[in-house]
């Protein structure tokens, strides 16, 4: 199992949170990527693989040069940490009611006979399950039936 619970776990995957005060109306974290972290957010969001970022602000994130810069939305931590989880191999992304995020692998236990994450819930609240669709896929994005095209 792996575990995203704050904004300063998302370092590990070339994510730095800087601060909150460059946003001017104070609803947005500014963070600093590497490339995995650009890579990420372009497979979580959609943009093409060559995506510039605006202009980093420091130097290295989790001992990595620095790529770029984003603004994020504060409200945003569960699903990027639930997207990037899923991105990273989990089968399923789990959003506890305490805000941190787990991320099941195929080799954790936590099913019980009728439920996969009966274990879990059994002693957590859940806020949310983030899970992959059974469709054709590549990365995070479908893959359209008829065209074979995907995001």
């Amino acid at each position: 199992m792996k575990y995203i619970n704050d904004w300063n776990d998302l370092r590990a995957y070339g994510i730095n949170y800087l601060t909150g005060e460059a946003c001017a109306v104070g609803k947005r974290l500014l963070c600093d990527v590497n490339e995995r972290g650009r890579r990420l957010f372009c497979s979580i969001f959609g943009l093409p693989p060559d995506t510039a970022f605006a202009e980093n602000w420091n130097s290295t994130v989790n001992g990595e040069s620095a790529v770029g810069s984003v603004f994020l939305p504060r409200f945003s931590f569960s699903f990027i940490a639930a997207m990037i989880l899923l991105e990273v191999g989990c089968q399923c992304a789990v959003v506890m009611e305490t805000g941190e995020v787990w991320g099941i692998e195929s080799h954790d236990d936590v099913a019980t006979e009728d439920d996969p994450l009966g274990q879990i819930r059994e002693f957590h609240k859940i806020q949310a399950v983030y899970e992959p669709l059974n469709v054709p896929r590549h990365g995070l994005s479908a893959v359209h039936a008829m065209t074979g095209q995907s995001q």
